[in-house]
C-alpha cells in the first residue's frame, strides 16, 4: 500500500496495462508518469525516480482482522467478483515476460515475508517459518522478530529491543490464530503475536519513568476512545508507543500530551 500524496500534492492512479517483472505498472493522471507497483517508485515519464510513502499493512484473514478490529471499515468488492489470476498462482509458470533472473533457492511461487531495513532487504521463505512459528534474527545492524501464522498466512515482522535490550521469543503453545501468545526468554513476559503486545509479565508500560528519562513504552489511547485489551477499539491502546521521550510520543500519533492523575 502506497501513500498518493507526492511534493505535497495529491494523485490518482489508473492501470496502464503494462508490466514489470510481471507486475502491475500505474499511472499517475496528473502527470501520465508510469509507476511500478512492485518497486514503488516512478519508472518513466515527468516523475521518474520519484517513490511514492510505503504504508504498514497486514495482509491476513477476514476473520483475523475482524476478530482484532471489529470496528474496522472494510472495502466492498462486487458480488460477482471474481479472480483472473487463481490459475497462476497455482502453477509454476513464470509469468507473461518469462524468468529474467533465474534462482534456485526457492521455488518460483514460493511466498515469502520480504523486510527492508534502510535498503538492505531479507527474504523469509514462509516453509522455512512454519517449521518453527518465530525466528529471532538480526539483519542490518537491526534484531528482529519474524513471525508466520499458517492457518491465516499472516506474516509480521518486529524489531524485537525493548528498552534498550533485544529480547529471544518462543511460541508458547504453538501457532493459535489471533490468540497466539509468544514468550520472551529474558523476562518471561507473554505477548499477543498478531499485535506485538505484552499482556502479561515485567514489562512495564505505564509512565512511571516519563518525568525522568525517555527510556520505555508506553500503552496510550485517544481521549475520545476507549480500548486495549484483546479486543482494542483504538489503535494506540492495541500498540505500544515507540519510546517515552517527547519525540517518540509525538511520532506514534498525535501531539504527545498527557494528562496524569494522581489519587490516594
Amino acid at each position: 500500500m502506497y501513500g498518493r500524496e507526492i511534493d505535497g500534492g495529491e494523485h490518482t492512479f489508473g492501470v496502464s496495462g503494462k508490466l514489470i517483472m510481471n507486475s502491475l505498472v500505474m499511472y499517475d493522471r496528473e502527470t501520465e508518469t508510469l509507476w511500478s507497483q512492485f518497486l514503488g517508485r516512478a519508472v518513466e515519464g515527468p516523475l521518474a525516480g520519484a517513490e511514492l510513502e510505503v504504508i504498514p499493512v497486514i495482509q491476513t484473514t477476514w476473520s483475523a482482522w475482524r476478530e482484532l478490529h471489529p470496528d474496522t471499515t472494510v472495502l466492498r468488492k462486487p458480488r460477482k467478483s471474481q479472480d483472473r489470476y487463481a490459475g497462476y498462482y497455482s502453477n509454476n509458470d513464470a509469468g507473461v515476460l518469462g524468468e529474467s533472473s533465474e534462482d534456485d533457492r526457492l521455488g518460483r511461487k514460493e511466498l515469502v515475508l520480504g523486510v527492508d531495513v534502510d535498503g538492505s532487504k531479507k527474504a523469509y521463505a514462509f516453509s522455512a517459518l512454519e517449521a518453527v512459528g518465530a525466528v529471532s534474527d538480526s539483519f542490518a545492524g537491526r534484531d528482529l522478530l519474524v513471525f508466520l501464522d499458517p492457518a491465516t498466512g499472516t506474516g509480521l515482522a518486529y524489531d524485537r529491543r525493548v528498552n534498550g535490550r533485544p529480547l529471544s521469543f518462543q511460541l508458547e503453545d504453538g501457532p493459535a490464530g489471533v490468540q497466539t501468545v509468544m514468550v520472551d526468554e529474558e523476562t518471561g513476559s507473554r505477548w499477543r503475536a498478531f499485535t506485538g503486545r505484552a499482556f502479561e509479565g515485567d514489562e512495564d508500560l505505564t509512565c512511571g519513568n516519563w518525568t525522568s528519562s525517555g527510556a520505555g513504552r508506553a500503552q496510550v489511547g485517544h481521549h475520545d476512545r476507549m480500548g486495549g485489551g484483546d479486543a482494542a477499539t483504538s489503535w494506540n491502546s492495541a500498540h505500544p508507543s515507540r519510546g517515552c521521550s517527547q519525540q517518540d510520543l509525538e511520532s506514534t500519533g498525535g501531539a504527545g500530551l498527557f494528562y496524569c492523575f494522581a489519587i490516594d
